[in-house]
């Protein structure tokens, strides 16, 4: 990669039923349809971690990977990442089922974009269809003009990507754009993303397309903070709104904290973004951990957030998606979270947001890669808040890794 960084990628499949699974994985390559091939087996509850897994394919260089089973109890999560300092940086991947890619039917948004000033954006395109597709990203400022389009074409099975896109369109520095891409012929099936990446530290952070049907003005970020974390970090959470309206909305932002509620209005403007660096410090002059919710009427916004630390070498963070309000998990039914870890310099945090008014129970399992459960416990989420942050190493137990946590 860049600046002499080395990337890898590390998947996780999953299996939440009761009979183990042969899971077929293809590797679809950089410009190419080549296919190299392998079969695992994911045991019954338990789960199978491939390390650096285009290795193991017997291949070099970048693609997507193609996950079979004949089953829909395979889950699969990814992360690429790279090697500096003894640590490890990185992004996480969804593995996206077939009725989640994108299509020709609607028209996509990739908000919280960023070229420049110590940052650049990737665009990634897999074709995992039987036609040639063609991505167009029409790129714009903050301001809603129009800076040009970047446009990606991937042969059946192909993966491609675009390096510093919005340079490509622009010299000048530019935060706070987005994209607003499109997919042909109407018969593509793709999946594509963003990747904002901070030049100093080289660290990543996945964009994932939002369709424009799902905007609307009523969202949520599960998690924002503005606060120190372990050692000398310092946390903070950025917030881009996109307004795809063609008149000014106004919002109403409100930061729900263990002790407090704040309120503040804010205007977007048509067609342009609403961005802050540091959303509870600039907007509601506090600190702490929380959710923010944004209240916009008949509006029809997106956004992204991203949780970030700044050190020497640049920033270091993650994403973390503003949903639309009604976009949250029924208790009806259990959440799998697959691919944790408490061991070799990993921990891990959970964190869990209730919009409700009512507290909830919610009784966490933990299980191990073979699907035996180790442990079970309560965590009780206050109404209209998000719980405080836990390690998996719970009660004073350490799990060896991975682990994934079972949510009822």
């Amino acid at each position: 990669g860049l600046g002499g960084a080395r990337w890898s990628t590390d998947v996780t499949l999953t299996n939440s039923g009761d009979h183990p699974q042969a899971v077929s994985l293809n590797l679809l390559e950089d410009g190419h349809s080549t296919v190299s091939e392998r079969t695992v087996t994911v045991p019954a509850r338990g789960q199978r971690r491939l390390k650096d897994v285009v290795t193991s394919l017997g291949r070099s260089g970048v693609g997507g990977l193609g996950i079979q089973s004949s089953s829909n109890d395979v889950t699969a999560t990814s992360r690429t990442f790279a090697s500096a300092s003894g640590a490890t940086y990185g992004q996480s991947l969804p593995a996206l089922a077939t009725g989640q890619l994108q299509t020709a039917d609607t028209t996509w948004l990739l908000p919280g974009l960023r070229s420049g000033n110590g940052f650049h954006t990737n665009f990634g395109l897999l074709n995992p269809g039987n036609v040639t597709a063609t991505v167009q990203f029409e790129v714009h400022d903050p301001t809603g003009a129009s800076l040009g389009t970047v446009i990606l074409a991937a042969e059946p099975g192909a993966f491609v990507q675009a390096v510093e896109a919005i340079a490509r369109v622009t010299p000048d520095p530019v935060t706070g754009a987005f994209a607003v891409a499109t997919v042909s012929p109407a018969d593509a099936t793709v999946s594509f993303y963003g990747s904002v990446v901070d030049d100093g530290s080289h660290d990543p952070t996945t964009i994932m397309p939002l369709s424009r049907e799902g905007a609307g003005g009523s969202l949520m970020a599960p998690s924002v903070a503005s606060v120190a974390g372990f050692g000398t970090t310092r946390w903070a959470s950025s917030v881009d709104l996109v307004n795809l309206g063609t008149t000014a909305a106004a919002a109403m932002l409100t930061l729900h904290l263990p002790s407090e509620v704040l309120t503040a209005t804010i205007s977007v403007p048509g067609g342009a973004v609403w961005r802050s660096e540091d959303v509870v410090t600039e907007v509601f002059a506090t600190e702490g951990t929380g959710w923010l919710s944004v209240d916009a009427g008949s509006a029809v916004l997106v956004g992204a957030s991203r949780t970030y630390t700044t050190g020497p070498e640049g920033t270091f963070g993650q994403s973390v998606p503003i949903l639309a309000a009604t976009a949250t998990h029924s208790c009806q039914a259990p959440v799998l979270i697959p691919g944790l870890t408490r061991a070799d310099g990993f921990r891990t945090n959970l964190g869990f947001t209730n919009p409700g008014v009512e507290p909830l129970l919610l009784q966490v399992t933990l299980l191990d890669d073979a699907g035996s459960e180790v442990d079970r416990f309560d965590v009780t989420v206050p109404a209209d808040a998000k719980s405080g942050y836990f390690e998996v190493e719970y009660k004073g137990r350490r799990y060896k890794a991975p682990k994934k946590l079972r949510v009822r």
